[in-house]
């Protein structure tokens, strides 16, 4: 079995939310935004974000991107993998 190099993460993390139906002032006032948890592949970081890819092929490609910015980030978590 072919492995990847990078290791594997849970990000949890702040998403914004959006909604197209009509709504009261009061009711918009209300809204926050949702805790998202991403699973994936630590592709890559830097100081404006995380790159995580949640699928790695034999013939190794990447798949699945979720790139998040690191202002977002509530926790992250590498995950151990056993053989």
């Amino acid at each position: 079995m072919n492995k990847t190099p990078y290791p594997l993460y849970i990000v949890i993390w702040k998403d914004h939310t959006g909604d197209s139906s009509w709504k009261s002032a009061e009711e918009i006032s209300k809204e926050k935004p949702v805790t998202a948890h991403s699973i994936g592949y630590l592709i890559h970081q830097d100081k404006e974000s995380v790159k995580l890819s949640n699928t790695y092929t034999s013939d190794k490609g990447y798949g699945g991107l979720d790139l998040i910015l690191r202002n977002c980030i509530i926790e992250m978590y590498e995950l151990e993998i056993l053989d």
